[in-house]
Parts: C-alpha cells; sequence; structure tokens
C-alpha cells in the first residue's frame, strides 16, 4: 500500500460454516428456476431470440443480449439462460452474505430476510424473466459483490473479474455503463481507502476505466462480426425524441406558431397528440408519429424550437413521466411484471425476418404460469418505484455516515441508474428500473451486516535452546 499500512488478512472461516449461506441460495435458486422454468418471454424476448439465433436484427435493443440469449438456447434450450441470468443474482447474493459472516448463531436474521426478499413476488418473478434488464442488474449486482474488502490480498483477480462483468452489462443494456463508472470508483476506493493524496486514486481510476472501456470496445467488435444485418441506426434515439415533442405540444398552451414554422399542420397535431399521448409510454403515437412523417421535418431543431418557445413544457412532460415511473402499477400499461410467453411474437418475425420458424423454437408456458400471475397480483404493491427510490436514498446517506463502501457504492449506482430512465425513458414498465430495485434491497442487506473483523497480526515467538532460560 502507498500509505505503508500493512494488509490485513480476514478471519479463517471453517469451511462447514458457509454451508448455511451457500445451501440456502442454492435452493432459492433451485425454487426460483423451478416455478418459472423455462422463463417468462415477451415480445422483445422472443424477438431478440430470433435475432440471436439467425444474426438478423430487426429491433433497436442490443444485439449483446440478442447474441448471449440465442447461443445459450442454442446449446442449453429453453430454460438455460433463465438458469443462468437466477444463478448470477442467488451467487451475489451468496457473496454478499458471507461478507463479515458471523456464522449460523449470530448470521440467521440474515438469512431470513435474504429469503423473504429471494421469494417476493418482485425478485421471485422477475429472476424468472428473459429481459435484459434483468440480466443486466443481475450482471452488476454480482460485479460489485465481487469487489474484495479494502486491502484486501491478492484483489487484482476480483476486481478484474468485477470489470469484466461491468462491460458485458453495458452490451446488454446501455444503460449499464452508468452503474459501471460507479463501480470503477468503488473499485479504485477499495484498492486505496486510506489514501490522501487523490492523484493515487484518480490513476487507479484510470487503469481500471481504460480496461473496462477496452473490454467493452473488444466486445463491440466481436459482436458487430455476429450480426448478418443490424436495423438502421439511430431509431431509438428519434423514437425518444418524438416522444419529447409530443409531450412538449401536449403540455405547452401555444404551440402552433412553432409547428406552423416547421410546415406541421397545427390542428392535425394537436388533435393526435390529445387523443393518443399519454406520459406512460411511446407506443401510443402512431397518428401523431404519421402526421410528422408527412413533412418529415428536422426533429432536433424542432425539439430545439419548442422548448425555448415554452421551456416549462419539457418539465411537465419529465415529471409525468417520472410519477408514471415510480408509481403504483394499476392497468397494463405500465407493466409490473409479464408472466407466461407472447405467441403474438411470431407475427412479427414473419413479417419482418426471411426465415421459417419451427414450432418447436417457441418456448412453452411454466406449468405455474396462473399461480404466479395470481401472485403478481396479490403482490401489485410491492410494483411500487417510489419505496425503492427512498430506499436508496436512505441507504446512500447511510452508508456514506457508516463508511460503508459498498452499500453507498450500490444505492448510489441504483439512483443513477433510475434516473437515466427519467431523463431519456420510454415507457414506465417497472423492468427499467429492476437494477434500482434490486440494488436497494442490496444495500440494505450490506447494512445489517456486521463489519468484517480483520485478524490481528501475532508475533512469532521463537523457542530459546535447551538450557538457557529467557
Amino acid at each position: 500500500m502507498s500509505d505503508g499500512a500493512p494488509r490485513l488478512r480476514m478471519h479463517e472461516r471453517v469451511p462447514l460454516t458457509v454451508l448455511p449461506v451457500v445451501g440456502l441460495c442454492g435452493v432459492l435458486w433451485l425454487i426460483t428456476v423451478r416455478l418459472n422454468w423455462p422463463g417468462h418471454y415477451s415480445v422483445d424476448s422472443i424477438v431478440q431470440l430470433a435475432e440471436g439465433m439467425t444474426g438478423f436484427y430487426v429491433s433497436f435493443n442490443p444485439p449483446g443480449m440478442s447474441i448471449v440469449l440465442g447461443e445459450v438456447s442454442r446449446w442449453g434450450g429453453h430454460g438455460a439462460f433463465m438458469a443462468l441470468s437466477a444463478g448470477l443474482y442467488f451467487t451475489a447474493l451468496a457473496r454478499l452474505l458471507l461478507r463479515g459472516w458471523p456464522g449460523l448463531r449470530r448470521g440467521w436474521p440474515m438469512l431470513l430476510l435474504a429469503t423473504c426478499i429471494a421469494l417476493s413476488p418482485v425478485t421471485l418473478i422477475y429472476n424468472g424473466t428473459v429481459w435484459k434488464d434483468v440480466f443486466c442488474a443481475n450482471l452488476l449486482l454480482l460485479a460489485f459483490v465481487l469487489v474484495p474488502a479494502p486491502r484486501a490480498l491478492r484483489p487484482w483477480p476480483a476486481i478484474a473479474s468485477a470489470i469484466v462483468l461491468a462491460a458485458v452489462a453495458a452490451r446488454v443494456r446501455e444503460h449499464g455503463a452508468i452503474a459501471a463508472m460507479v463501480l470503477i470508483a468503488y473499485a479504485a476506493w477499495t484498492l486505496d481507502p486510506r489514501t490522501g493524496r487523490w492523484p493515487v486514486r484518480g490513476r487507479r481510476v484510470l487503469q481500471l476505466g481504460g480496461l473496462w472501456l477496452g473490454l467493452t470496445l473488444a466486445l463491440g467488435g466481436l459482436i458487430a462480426s455476429q450480426v448478418v444485418e443490424a436495423p438502421a441506426s439511430g431509431k431509438g434515439w428519434r423514437i425518444a425524441m418524438r416522444f419529447e415533442i409530443a409531450g412538449m405540444v401536449f403540455h405547452s398552451r401555444h404551440p402552433e406558431a412553432v409547428l406552423t414554422r416547421f410546415g406541421i399542420d397545427p390542428d392535425a397535431a394537436m388533435k393526435a397528440v390529445h387523443e393518443a399521448y399519454t406520459p406512460q409510454r411511446v407506443d401510443t403515437l402512431g397518428a401523431f408519429t404519421a402526421t410528422l412523417n408527412r413533412t418529415k421535418p428536422a426533429l432536433l431543431p424542432l425539439w430545439w424550437a419548442l422548448l425555448r418557445e415554452e421551456p416549462l413544457s419539457l418539465w411537465r412532460h419529465k415529471t409525468a413521466a417520472a410519477g408514471e415511473l415510480l408509481g403504483r402499477r394499476t392497468d397494463s400499461r405500465c407493466l409490473p411484471a409479464h408472466v407466461g410467453v407472447s405467441v403474438e411474437a411470431m407475427d412479427i418475425l414473419r413479417r419482418n425476418m426471411p426465415y421459417d420458424f419451427p414450432p418447436g423454437f417457441l418456448p412453452i408456458r411454466s406449468v405455474y404460469t396462473q399461480q404466479l400471475y395470481n401472485y403478481r397480483q396479490w403482490g401489485l404493491a410491492a410494483f411500487t418505484g417510489w419505496p425503492y427510490a427512498l430506499l436508496l436514498v436512505a441507504a446512500l446517506s447511510l452508508g456514506l455516515h457508516r463508511r460503508n463502501a459498498l452499500a453507498s457504492s450500490l444505492a448510489l449506482a441504483g439512483l443513477l441508474y433510475v434516473a437515466s430512465f427519467v431523463v431519456a425513458g420510454l415507457a414506465c414498465d417497472f423492468r427499467y428500473q429492476y437494477f434500482g430495485v434490486a440494488a436497494s434491497l442490496f444495500a440494505g442487506l450490506a447494512l445489517c451486516q456486521r463489519r468484517p473483523t480483520p485478524a490481528v497480526a501475532v508475533p512469532e515467538v521463537r523457542q530459546p535452546p535447551a538450557g538457557i532460560t529467557p
């Protein structure tokens, strides 16, 4: 270490003491896989499965997720990807519980709390859902808990593994890069926790950030080599821009002058917006999109002109969308969780892909689909976003106060991740904040733990030769 302090070892634990943690997490993983097998597939999931197996891309989902899903399903069959994703979560949970594990006698409340979290409607159903949001979140959770405690011996293998997981997460879901930045800073701090010279930590951040960026770019090149045909770039950006333009038109008092200046029929545009716009999601704006397509205005100048005309219109749109994202789920527009397999996705594939898919391509539904749906409806209040946001804020504050770097880092990463969807979200579905939800629960568990007790160095005692009295 740069400050000359000795590295500390953790107390050696008898291997039998970790069995309750490993055994419980293994049982919870088996329960999750059994109840959800072979996983819940929405329309997005089916489309990404087809994209990953054919290399032909028709959506603007990240190709990295499609490739992983397609390859894992090709070699392991339906259900293998869900088992892998859930395995990441429960590996992370076991690793978290073993940090400073005091033994079963004093640690059983933590096991009980972890069981309640794992079997809650949110965690149980989401770990059985094939979504990029879930896979990215589980990769990030494991990455954070892999970072060793400060002054650990040989920390670089664990930190390098965490950086690799964060690079994969960024390719699975673009917003994962936001949490990766927090992970890099957290890992750099654990390498030099008491160094007062900030340039030392800065160099660590640059080293780890360079490693993460290099891996992310390398993965991007590998993914690009597997793509047979990709959709036109910038599609997602244009969809987000149209959503904000519609929101500003809806919340503006007099947008007619700006619309007329860009050659848009103001009456038709305002009628389409008032009939179709909702802050809940973007995919209801078909009529407004058709109105814009008649004149094909430059979206960015139109957005800027509406913002200059009435700046509060964007604020009203964003606050309304944030309220829907963090609010209660009371109807199908703000989906709490997907249960089952969306067979209607096959119609999309037949219209957009030049392939014939065999009958066995579509996964079967879980035999417990109805029971899981009833469980979701019974626990619908658990899919409300704002309590988890408050828990993230509380965990960040308490983590900083207690100097719990893991809890505060998880909370900060979760807050920034959710905030990114408030800024640039397209729908209010609960899945977009799932990493924030999981991070809040993991941060809470980290705060409930006892701090790891460092070993005390015992000086070696040498026996004097025979006949000599010390």
